[in-house]
């Protein structure tokens, strides 16, 4: 019985950790190609604004997710944990929020204002 739930644990783990480097590579990726055409002096904005919403989003996923592994002492004054927190909510809104992002995709894309 003892095997079987640390093996639960474990596949569970393993889980998070995949999600984790999904997230962070697709966001790495998204802001490098972005990069790569602002610097060959191409048309880039739709690849800027899904580079930040998708930063954002994985910035405030992982902050969450570090806080719910540290508990209480996340939220100290002593914990780096803390000052992440703060700074990875104050991403999906500045300096333009996720949804105003997401709706230049969507103009960008040719797709109708969805305001």
């Amino acid at each position: 019985m003892i095997l079987s739930d640390n093996f639960d644990e474990t596949c569970l783990m393993l889980g998070e950790e995949r999600e984790v480097l999904y997230e962070i590579e697709q966001s790495r990726l998204l802001t490098m190609k972005a990069a790569w055409l602002l610097e060959h002096g191409r048309p880039c904005a739709l690849e800027a604004c899904m580079a930040k919403v998708s930063v954002a989003e994985m910035l405030t996923n992982m902050t969450d997710r570090g806080l719910r592994i540290l508990a209480g002492h996340g939220f100290t004054d002593d914990s780096p944990m803390e000052r992440y927190f703060r700074d990875g909510r104050l991403q999906p809104f500045s300096p333009m929020s996720n949804e105003m992002g997401r709706n230049t995709i969507g103009e960008l894309l040719g797709l109708p204002r969805s305001y």
